[in-house]
């Protein structure tokens, strides 16, 4: 029986009958869930924003926890993840009180409507007017109908952390993207040749470009490395390339298409990157291959680690290629997980090499090994090579030198050797040994 029909069929005994029911479920369906609400709605987003910062303290506490114990800190993250701990049990007791409130004026509201209903039904059994059967059917009615709006005082005592909730949700998914994709397929690409015409970029926030007017040429199969300090712009060069944003002027090209014909899913398989924070992920040395190209056979994984030079390694392992790596890929050595970000990117068997920095932090013996790993990877491939150091350079068709976003010297490594600039790339890149 719905509850318009069960107060009508009050009122056809009595209008009392009926009023008393009405005024106890607007008591409980009105305003307790306005009392719920205006109690509720500072708890409730304080609520989320506390939970929100303890689950980011979590997460990185675990990220960075080698870094959290290397510096002495793991007391002051347990400290700091106590006292957000405490406060949202603080939160969650304050609203769990409203809550007990609210429920209790629910159940008081029902409790009295019957109470009030069998006050006023009693005398009219007594005079004929209602069959007692009619009476304890109408009480358990009474009680039954107060289920519609009990949930109503709880809901709304969490309408203010759901808002507050979806707004931090809406503030995401509202932010105009870096990247806007085409609304048509992708080009077709006869040929990888790498063009940037006048590219200028600069971060939002930043002071100055990151690049200021960039121009270079790099043809289908050739190889460039770009050198400069820190800040000079080399790695937002791979950012523009891969269209995690977009230039602010000036156009890059691909096989003479402008990039931002291209959708970044459709750029992104014909590129391999090899950076500078090689990531593994917490899971076998198997699959984090197999994220290159997840169809590889056993033989393809073997071929590619032998040709970066990491196969003798993993096949000593107990193991083998089952090896879990852990987090990050702690139980890895740096050159050891760069040789597997490199056998990954052999198996992704893309046109395209950006390699961003990828001997970073590798003594010089292990960085001549990483380097003559990729020499297998680098051929017949565009390279574009983004480095501090001196090793590999010999290699490269073309070098540029980087300085505040803008080229100021260009040439082969023989060439910038017997120049003016020797001093520069001496000052700008540590030696290898």
């Amino acid at each position: 029986m719905s509850l318009t029909v069960f107060l009508a069929f009050l009122a056809r005994f009595d209008t009392a009958l009926a009023l008393v029911t009405v005024g106890m479920m607007l008591l409980a369906g009105v305003m307790g869930p306005l009392w719920a609400m205006r109690v509720g709605e500072a708890p409730g987003r304080q609520l989320v924003e506390t939970q929100a910062a303890l689950r980011t303290a979590a997460v990185d506490g675990v990220q960075g926890m080698a870094e959290i114990l290397a510096y002495g800190a793991a007391e002051a993250q347990a400290e700091q993840l106590r006292r957000l701990s405490l406060e949202l049990t603080r939160d969650q007791d304050r609203m769990s009180r409203y809550t007990g409130i609210s429920q209790g004026a629910v159940g008081l509201a029902a409790n009295l409507a019957l109470w009030m209903l069998l006050w006023l039904g009693i005398p009219l059994v007594s005079q004929g007017r209602i069959a007692p059967p009619e009476l304890a059917m109408l009480a358990l009615f009474t009680l039954a109908s107060f289920e519609a709006v009990a949930p109503l005082p709880q809901a709304f005592q969490h309408l203010g952390g759901t808002l507050a909730a979806a707004r931090r949700l809406f503030t995401i998914v509202d932010a105009p993207p870096a990247v806007r994709e085409p609304e048509g397929p992708s080009p077709a690409v006869g040929r990888f040749d790498l063009q940037l015409v006048g590219v200028w970029f600069t971060y939002p926030g930043g002071g100055r470009p990151a690049l200021d007017g960039i121009d270079l040429s790099l043809p289908q199969g050739r190889s460039l490395a770009v050198v400069g300090a820190t800040g000079a712009g080399k790695s937002t060069l791979i950012n523009l390339i891969l269209r995690f944003w977009e230039p602010d002027r000036g156009e890059i090209r691909l096989g003479g298409h402008p990039l931002r014909a291209f959708r970044g899913e459709d750029l992104r398989r014909r590129i391999a990157v090899i950076s500078q924070r090689t990531h593994l992920f917490n899971a076998s040395i198997r699959e984090n291959l197999l994220l290159a190209n997840p169809s590889a056979s056993q033989g393809a994984l073997e071929q590619a680690c032998a040709a970066a030079q990491i196969h003798d390694f993993i096949a000593s392992l107990p193991e083998g290629y089952d090896t879990w790596v852990g987090e990050t890929g702690v139980r890895l050595s740096g050159g050891q997980a760069r040789r597997i970000a490199i056998a990954r990117a052999l198996l992704k068997d893309a046109p395209i090499l950006l390699l961003d920095e990828p001997t970073e932090g590798v003594d010089a013996p292990n960085e001549q090994a990483l380097m003559a790993g990729m020499d297998r990877l680098m051929r017949g491939r565009t390279v574009l090579l983004i480095t501090h150091r001196r090793v590999g350079l010999d290699r490269m068709d073309e070098i540029i030198m980087l300085d505040r976003g803008r080229v100021i010297a260009s040439g082969s490594y023989t060439d910038l050797l017997a120049g003016e600039h020797l001093p520069r790339l001496l000052r700008v890149m540590p030696p290898a040994d």
